[in-house]
């Protein structure tokens, strides 16, 4: 192991606290998440799906509701659970959210259609 970084030969961080793997989504201008990931291929993945998706679940969302949704950061946080195998940690202003059961999306927003 790599004192400096506490990574595995391979590049693996099993403490997520000292991962340097992450990507920082911003919603508006003040709305943020920091998704943090135990390897560079989890990152990776996470970046090359995330767009397809965004759009997959919306799509579904606003089928079943019938009315326009768009709620990215529940698809984002979706596509993380789902691809990170090793741990979780995501980033809310500097605190860590380190369980999904610790998340509660409140989806309160209505936007006028044009």
């Amino acid at each position: 192991m790599n004192s400096n970084t506490q990574l595995t030969k391979d590049g693996i961080a099993y403490d997520f606290r000292i991962s340097p793997y992450k990507v920082i989504i911003k919603y508006d201008e003040e709305d943020s998440l920091e998704f943090i990931f135990s390897s560079n291929l989890y990152k990776t993945k996470f970046e090359d799906k995330l767009l397809i998706n965004r759009s997959k679940i919306n799509e579904s969302l606003s089928k079943r509701f019938g009315i326009k949704t768009i709620n990215d950061k529940l698809c984002d946080i979706k596509l993380y659970s789902s691809i990170e195998k090793r741990g979780f940690l995501i980033k809310l202003n500097e605190m860590g959210i380190e369980c999904l059961n610790n998340i509660i999306l409140d989806g309160n927003n209505l936007i006028m259609k044009n």
